[in-house]
């Protein structure tokens, strides 16, 4: 179905339209989780101050976050940062360990600072070196040989369904401080 703009001017609220024919539009471009953040949606979770671990032999368990809400979490970006060379492990929907049934409970910090909306999600990290993640299936491993820099997982995005868990795990190869922060908004979105 064609139509026609007749009064091409960009006067009052008619669109103006160039010699080339072509519709004069006026835009601005933001990145989504800089969107989300405007709507107060974007959340940052972190361990916080570094855990020390100094079991090398397995993965530790440092975040875990369950959707318990219909609305999905979008998970922007991944932090991993540990003080010596680490292997890290991403797990996908993990049910039992000490750090689901002993870790402690973090709340998110909403990005919009004038915004009071919360993450419905559960939301636990290591409160201890050795807590355990025993099931779930792997996602990634990551290496880290750099001493103390982090790891992103930027521009891996990770959705969480309701019920959807995911867990951040890490295997140092001698005692260390490590942690983890992520970014996720949770909304309804047409990606």
């Amino acid at each position: 179905m064609a139509f026609e703009i007749r009064d091409g001017t960009g006067s009052t609220s008619t669109a103006k339209v160039t010699v080339n024919n072509q519709l004069s539009v006026a835009s601005d471009a933001m990145p989504r989780a800089g969107r989300a953040c405007f709507d107060g949606f974007l959340h940052a979770i972190t361990t916080g101050p570094s855990l020390a671990l100094t079991t090398t032999g397995s993965y530790n368990g440092l975040l875990y976050i369950l959707n318990t809400s219909p609305t999905p979490i979008y998970i922007w970006a991944v932090e991993l940062f540990a003080t010596v060379a680490s292997r890290w492990q991403v797990v996908k929907n993990p049910t039992t360990g000490t750090l689901i049934s002993a870790g402690t409970t973090v709340t998110a910090t909403n990005m919009n600072f004038a915004n009071t909306y919360s993450l419905a999600a559960t939301i636990k990290k290591g409160a201890a070196d050795g807590q355990t993640i025993t099931d779930g299936t792997s996602l990634v491993y990551l290496g880290r040989p750099a001493y103390d820099s982090a790891r992103s997982l930027d521009g891996n995005l990770i959705i969480l369904g309701q019920s959807d868990s995911v867990a951040f795990l890490c295997r140092p190869s001698a005692s260390c401080d490590a942690t983890v922060s992520v970014s996720v908004s949770q909304e309804d979105l047409d990606l």
